[in-house]
């Protein structure tokens, strides 16, 4: 029911946008185009279960696309990183005007290569392309554009490919460690290592994905009266007393892709947002308000999906790094055979935590874009039935989102602190990169 509600909630807004424009305008210069891709994207990311890591990806690579074609006759660049050196040039058609259907196009074949679920894709880019022979294109014309976007796609799918990613694919199976205190597979199914190789693939704009990790976790140590015990302590007088807001909480920030959800002998499954798809629905909300146009509304989804993903493979690397043990498995069998957490934990090391390092890159983009103090209501999680919750700032959204896993019982405080700080350092050398491009010559 969601994805058909959304589909046609994106109709609507093609509908809404070109049908109130004069016909001589081109109804590609508007925002609401991006917005309706990325939003037909999310339904496939959301349909298909993808996992965070490989979320961000494709968030990445659609939106650098759509902002690469979309500029690639102007002075705006991407940020001259050495990763994006070998990104393929862009075709430049001679009427400015077929920028824009340009970008779309390589948005599209991108993103079908990418998801699995593509008729969410399909059926917006059917619906725009309607629009835009209603709108005087030549259906000859639009057709021959396709085609040359798609030999394009073709160049470009080989350099996306050269990520390391289909590599990855094939890799070996993560093995244990067998020493005390490192990470273990974790109830209630206790799946294998989620992504143990994300951290080899090729960042966007960072230099290396360990450039910025953090300093480690608290060292674990048997010792009841240690450090590491001390945390354990600490999480569960918090979370055996956790408060309706508490919970709320860090339900409103879960954002796991793919739950299974046991009843008798069947399995079925919760799919939601990844945290990259909750901040870019943050994003989305905001660019609107703010009457974004379509060239800063697809620089600010290239910027903040390149970061996110940067920050995926960032923290990855680390957590494999350190393999740090999660709190179910050391409660469990040190001090409370009963406790279980608010959220299932996921697949993966605890050390950084994911969401914090995501949330501080996000929120740090977020707010060199539209200014640090900018209030606002988070409906993303509205259609999974959770209502919306409002913030002052995006520093204030990012320390929240951190501190709902430590409410979920899934990660430690440190793991929370130093992923906030590592997520800004991220968002920070990112920025930097945009800030110091040159124009084009």
């Amino acid at each position: 029911m969601r994805q058909t509600v959304s589909l046609f909630l994106c109709s609507c807004v093609f509908v809404s946008i070109f049908s109130c424009q004069d016909h001589r305008i081109l109804p590609a210069a508007y925002a609401a185009e991006i917005h309706a891709w990325n939003k037909a994207l999310e339904e496939a990311i959301v349909i298909d279960g993808f996992s965070a890591p490989v979320a961000s990806r494709i968030y990445a690579y659609t939106n650098l696309t759509y902002f690469h074609l979309l500029t690639a006759g102007s002075v705006s660049i991407l940020p001259l990183s050495v990763h994006l050196k070998s990104l393929p040039q862009s075709p430049i058609p001679a009427d400015s005007a077929q920028w824009a259907v340009q970008a779309g196009f390589g948005f599209y074949f991108v993103g079908k290569q990418l998801v699995y679920s593509d008729h969410p894709l399909d059926s917006i880019c059917k619906i725009w392309k309607e629009n835009l022979i209603y709108h005087g294109w030549n259906t000859n014309k639009l057709a021959n554009l396709e085609s040359e976007t798609e030999v394009y796609f073709k160049e470009l799918a080989k350099w996306i490919n050269a990520d390391g990613y289909p590599k990855t694919r094939s890799m070996p199976r993560y093995t244990l460690a067998t020493a005390e205190g490192v990470w273990q597979p974790t109830p209630q199914d206790y799946m294998e290592a989620l992504e143990p190789h994300w951290g080899t693939l090729r960042p966007f704009v960072l230099d290396s994905t360990n450039q910025l990790r953090p300093p480690g976790p608290v060292p674990f140590d048997a010792n009841p009266k240690s450090a590491f015990f001390q945390q354990c302590d600490s999480l569960l007088k918090v979370t055996r007393t956790l408060t309706p807001e508490q919970m709320a909480i860090a339900r409103h920030w879960d954002d796991n892709s793919f739950v299974p959800i046991h009843t008798g002998h069947s399995t079925s499954a919760e799919k939601k947002l990844t945290p990259a798809g909750h901040w870019m629905n943050i994003a989305r909300s905001i660019a609107i308000q703010n009457k974004f146009d379509l060239q800063a509304t697809s620089e600010m989804y290239c910027k903040l999906s390149m970061a996110m993903a940067d920050a995926f493979l960032a923290c990855w690397e680390a957590k494999y790094h350190f393999q740090s043990i999660r709190p179910i498995t050391v409660i469990q069998d040190k001090l409370d055979p009963n406790w279980k957490p608010l959220l299932v934990t996921p697949a993966f090391p605890e050390y950084p935590s994911g969401h914090s390092v995501v949330s501080g890159t996000a929120s740090t983009v977020l707010a060199d874009i539209f200014g640090a103090d900018v209030a606002f209501t988070d409906s993303s999680e509205v259609p999974f039935g959770y209502p919306p919750r409002r913030f002052p700032s995006f520093e204030a959204a990012a320390t929240e989102a951190s501190v709902s896993r430590f409410y979920g019982g899934i990660h430690f405080p440190k793991a929370l602190d130093d992923g906030l700080e590592m997520g800004e350092k991220i968002a920070q050398f990112h920025l930097s990169q945009w800030k110091n491009s040159s124009p084009k010559q």
